[in-house]
């Protein structure tokens, strides 16, 4: 079973109170949750850091939590953090600049 969750705004209290979630996603047999992003333009980072306790929170539940559909600054905001891989998007190489000498 999947579950998803739409942010549209990613307040602490609404990330905080997710992660008390996390045991009965599991308990009710959902075994992936996809937190969607697309309405989000912006994650401070408390936010990213509360995004990273709820992947790992899920994993100890064995609740695989992964972000989906991040709007362009939020997926460069999450590559700078170095956290994108460990919320489930997939790597991206960076982009390539001209040298101009």
């Amino acid at each position: 079973m999947e579950k998803t969750i739409r942010l549209r705004k990613p307040y602490e209290s609404d990330l905080a109170a997710l992660m008390q979630e996390v045991p009965a996603w599991r308990d009710a047999g959902c075994r992936v949750v996809r937190v969607d992003l697309a309405g989000v333009d912006f994650l401070n980072s408390i936010s990213i850091g509360l995004l990273v306790r709820l992947a790992i929170a899920g994993r100890n539940h064995d609740v695989r939590v992964v972000v989906e559909r991040p709007s362009p600054p939020v997926r460069t905001t999450l590559d700078h953090a170095a956290v994108a891989e460990l919320l489930g998007l997939p790597r991206q190489d960076p982009p390539e600049f001209e040298t101009i000498i």
